[in-house]
């Protein structure tokens, strides 16, 4: 028998000719992705303004800035399994978030304040926000973490390290709940080698 494990539509809009996550000078960029099994739900629904490469605005609901494996699309993973480290970042978040990479995506930044209560989630229960920030260096330059996990044999070598950590409470006042992570992550390849590993510490305080 056959059964799909998950569908997905996406609608993507955008002001300038180069899309979403390109070109040098002004453009606004939108998606809409809802996923429809194994239930109907938001996934990602957000407006991206960019000034320069370098500086950009995100808000709406979206990746939260906490790591290559999570950030990467769906449709562009080494393997059809993600790492369990999946599992110990907020994921999707409603916030906002300035982003933006140098020419040649030598460094990458995000840095958000976001709701901190999950996906599709409006209410604020203890009006504390969630902070997530991330950084990458890669000297040689290259394509960047939307290119995905697995790159062309014809990609230049390259080489990347990040860090990112996150901050965030849930629950009302005397049952509220401290997460904090931080997450040292590393990329390398070269021709038919593609080689990444994260390392992630993170702990709850109640």
């Amino acid at each position: 028998s056959l059964s799909l494990r998950r569908v997905r539509l996406e609608l993507r809009g955008s002001l300038s000719d180069e899309g979403e996550g390109g070109g040098k000078g002004f453009g606004v960029s939108t998606r809409l992705s809802l996923e429809t099994m194994p239930e109907a739900r938001l996934v990602d629904g957000f407006v991206n303004i960019r000034a320069l490469p370098a500086l950009q605005v995100r808000a709406g609901q979206f990746k939260t800035p906490t790591g290559r494996s999570f950030l990467v699309s769906d449709r562009r993973t080494m393997f059809a399994e993600r790492g369990e480290i999946m599992g110990l970042n907020p994921g999707r978040q409603m916030g906002v978030m300035v982003h933006g990479r140098a020419p040649r995506n030598r460094v990458e930044y995000g840095l958000g304040a976001f709701n901190g209560e999950g996906t599709n989630r409006l209410a604020n229960v203890n009006d504390k926000f969630m902070y997530a920030g991330r950084v990458v260096v890669a000297p040689l330059g290259g394509p960047g973490t939307a290119a995905g996990e697995l790159l062309s044999i014809d990609e230049p070598l390259t080489f990347a390290v990040g860090y990112a950590s996150f901050f965030g409470v849930t629950g009302p006042e005397g049952q509220e709940e401290a997460t904090i992570g931080h997450n040292a992550e590393a990329f390398f390849h070269w021709r038919w080698v593609s080689v990444q590993g994260e390392y992630m510490w993170r702990f709850t305080d109640w």
